[in-house]
């Protein structure tokens, strides 16, 4: 039976954080700008009930009352195709902007707080591990001389960045080689992430 690696030591994204917002926070600026520009060329199919002119700044107000889906009902669609747009365009943008917020909060708060829990049940768990560092010439000469010395070889840990040096290890230690781990009675090798 093949082991799989734990699933909280995943590589971190390419991305970085303030990227991943900024990307979000400008798709929501590109379909608010995209709303606010259809809404003014189709001013004429909108009703302000107000002074019965739909101004700019009316265009902004209904726009952003319309995607949080607030709507008082002071600037209303009255035409066909003014209709057509908030019922076809703008309540696609409303669900868009509402799961990028939501999208958002998972990723960085949520996502984050379950994974730093989990990463304290799970260090809480570990003690009595050694893990060496590189299986070149030291670290396999460490490998035998803490098994020599009677460190149970379940408790030790290799982590090497060179992808020949983890069937190597494998293959010292008698192991049986899967996926991106290995373990058996001797070592448990893996090959860290390349950075």
């Amino acid at each position: 039976m093949a082991l799989r690696p734990p699933s909280t030591l995943k590589r971190r994204s390419s991305m970085p954080v303030w990227a991943s917002i900024g990307w979000r926070v400008l798709a929501v600026l590109a379909l608010l700008a995209l709303a606010v520009g259809v809404h003014w060329i189709e001013r004429d199919g909108l009703k302000d009930s107000a002074d019965g002119q739909v101004s700019f700044l009316d265009i902004l107000y209904f726009t952003s009352i319309s995607i949080t889906t607030t709507g008082y009902g002071d600037i209303v669609p009255v035409s066909d195709s003014a209709r057509m747009f908030d019922a076809f365009v703008v309540t696609p943008i409303r669900i868009f902007v509402v799961l990028l917020f939501l999208g958002t909060a998972y990723n960085f708060v949520l996502k984050r707080t379950w994974e730093k829990w989990r990463m304290a049940v799970i260090q809480r768990t570990l003690s009595g591990h050694i893990i060496v560092a590189g299986y070149g010439t030291t670290g396999s000469e460490t490998v035998d001389e803490l098994i020599a010395r009677g460190r149970k070889p379940g408790n030790i840990v290799v982590i090497d960045q060179n992808e020949a040096n983890v069937p190597r290890s494998a293959a010292a230690s008698s192991c049986r080689r899967m996926r991106r781990a290995t373990r058996c009675s001797r070592t448990c090798t893996s090959r860290a992430p390349n950075r």
